[in-house]
């Protein structure tokens, strides 16, 4: 039935019989529930193979059906070769190397088509053979035949051999402990298109391409075995024509190093390009940045509009700003924060990573932060990251913490709009920054956070999210006093992150002393008791059984009901009936559950 449906005149039937077909392959069979019903018919019960011998069957006739198919012509295309090589890891542990032989023989499969299966095959020897609990590792005659055949697999001429070393990814040589052999592979290439000009311009369309994926690689190669840079014009010209930056921006990395003389001439090449192409003239002068004065030709770009200022980024983070000066650093930096100034998220992203990359990477970090306009650019960036918000709470929180001894108000200030702007999903990180400096600057973060939670944009946040921890984090003095100075309205916004009652290790009950102060002090206040009661549990965690937390808030509440507090005695008396009627909701489930 599915050989007919691949073959039916509607193209339609046939693609989906085709995906059907790959389908069998799969080694893993879950999906997705469907309808029980379609088009108001009960679907038929689904078949499967109930044996091994049956499956071994399927697949065997699954094989010599992709055979037949590949036979056919153009009516297929690559389509029964590209199913093969998906699953060529699992036709082989199935022992179908026969089947698979005949489907790729013959000179009708292409070049690329063949690379793909030369790979697909060294995938399975790395994870089937290699590895140590590889499939195949027992089967040593059949694993001398994938080897062989794979060795008559890989296309042998000059396209063919760039297929299969130019056309895959480092890694794939890596993982099978081949970075050698591929390297040696690569170098002979490389040295065979240099000594045969008709070949390298003949091949040149595919080294532009997104098909030879290993072509900065390649041209390193080059670059290093051409020590007069003979083909830096050729390769540029060659580049600007294809609209392909890979394989001259690995030749000039290389030649760069070996030529002293290339230096002039790149300079020229790509000055005479930056008017024409500024985009690609920065990707040429980046590939060596050290001899094409490519930092200041990127702010001369920016500085003209012609790049975006995002584009400074990369002299911040990688090993080509390790060579900038704390002058270069800050001229990138400032056109940075500059453009995040006006609005523009990717820039305020862009120069955040780039400032928490440079302290990450450098441990003394004091050059940086003992200029006053690196300090000032900083501290304009904070300002405006923490208003626009976006993906970097890590680095935002890395940039703002080396900030914090040189400013406890201004870092307060801004992790406190952070933690109460949850929108900016920085919460969390601006939380832990201002639990860690309350043991410095209790005052600091107590006015600070005393004064935003009183503003109306903020009401939602102070009553949805919980922030025990960073009140428990602070001296009880110092709230206490910002209390007094204040008054009811600020204990309303307070109350819901008291800490609750508690019992201590010596199963004592004890009731934390700035929560019994505030209930002292406001506790006759509606709103007051109410955000209190409201916090009890608020987004609380259950970290023993549930009969265990349920006991132990019984205990405490029961202890409570004498409390001198009348706010306490309520509390308790509350906390005593909801925790009462947990406990037998617990108990019903558990006997219901249990019932036979």
């Amino acid at each position: 039935m599915l050989r007919d449906h691949i073959y039916a005149r509607d193209a339609r039937v046939s693609s989906l019989a085709l995906s059907a077909l790959d389908a069998v392959f799969e080694r893993t069979h879950t999906r997705t529930a469907g309808p029980s019903v379609v088009g108001g018919r009960l679907l038929p019960p689904e078949w499967r193979p109930t044996s091994r011998e049956e499956l071994s069957h399927c697949l065997a006739l699954a094989v010599d059906l992709l055979v037949e198919l590949s036979n056919e012509g153009a009516r297929f295309g690559q389509e029964p070769h590209d199913i093969a090589i998906r699953h060529m890891r699992a036709l082989l542990v199935a022992g179908r190397l026969a089947a698979l032989e005949k489907l790729f023989a013959g000179d009708k499969v292409p070049d690329d088509v063949r690379a793909r299966a030369a790979a697909a095959v060294e995938m399975c020897l790395c994870y089937d053979v290699e590895s140590p609990n590889g499939y195949l590792r027992a089967f040593d005659t059949y694993v001398a035949d994938i080897r062989s055949w794979l060795e008559g697999l890989k296309p042998i001429d000059t396209q063919g051999r760039l297929l299969t070393v130019v056309g895959v990814n480092p890694w794939h040589a890596t993982i099978r402990g081949r970075q050698e052999q591929w390297q040696d592979e690569l170098r002979a290439l490389a040295r065979y298109l240099l000594e045969h000009r008709p070949a390298l311009e003949q091949e040149l369309g595919w080294l532009m391409s997104d098909a030879a994926v290993s072509a900065w690689a390649f041209g390193y190669e080059m670059g290093k075995l051409d020590s007069g840079g003979a083909l830096l014009g050729f390769l540029i010209d060659a580049g600007v024509r294809y609209g392909s930056t890979g394989l001259a921006r690995g030749y000039i990395s290389a030649v760069a190093n070996v030529s002293s003389t290339a230096a002039d001439r790149l300079n020229q090449l790509i000055d005479d390009i930056e008017s024409r192409d500024p985009l690609f003239a920065y990707h040429l002068s980046t590939a060596a940045p050290a001899v094409s004065q490519a930092f200041e030709r990127t702010v001369r770009l920016v500085d003209a509009g012609k790049l975006a200022p995002t584009f400074l980024q990369g002299f911040l983070m990688t090993p080509a700003g390790a060579t900038l000066d704390v002058r270069q650093f800050s001229e990138a930096l400032d056109r940075l924060v500059a453009a995040a100034e006006g609005g523009d998220i990717g820039a305020a992203q862009s120069a955040i990573d780039a400032v928490a990359y440079s302290i990450q990477q450098d441990a003394d970090r004091a050059e940086l932060l003992a200029n006053e306009r690196i300090r000032s650019a900083m501290w304009r960036l904070l300002d405006v990251a923490t208003d626009l918000g976006g993906e970097d709470a890590y680095n935002w929180s890395q940039v703002l913490a080396q900030l914090v001894s040189l400013d406890p108000g201004h870092a307060a200030r801004l992790a406190v709009t952070a933690l109460l702007h949850d929108r900016l999903d920085r919460d969390e990180e601006a939380k832990a920054i201002l639990i860690e400096m309350a043991t410095s600057y209790p005052d600091v973060v107590m006015e600070s956070l005393g004064s935003a939670i009183l503003e109306d944009g903020v009401t939602l946040s102070v009553y949805l999210d919980n922030y025990k921890d960073l009140i428990a984090a602070l001296p009880v003095e110092v709230v206490e006093r910002w209390l007094h100075m204040t008054g009811v309205a600020e204990a309303r916004r307070l109350a819901r992150h008291l800490p609750i009652p508690y019992i201590d290790a010596d199963s004592k009950v004890v009731v934390p002393a700035l929560t019994y102060s505030t209930l002292a002090w406001f506790g006759g206040d509606e709103s007051v008791f109410n955000e209190f009661l409201a916090g009890t549990h608020f987004f609380g965690g259950y970290t023993d059984e549930l009969r265990v937390q349920y006991e132990r808030r019984l205990k405490v509440a029961r202890k409570l009901l004498a409390h001198p507090l009348a706010p306490m005695r309520y509390w308790a008396g509350v906390e005593e009936e909801y925790a009462s009627r947990l406990m037998g909701e617990l108990r019903q489930q558990e006997e219901e559950q249990y019932v036979l």
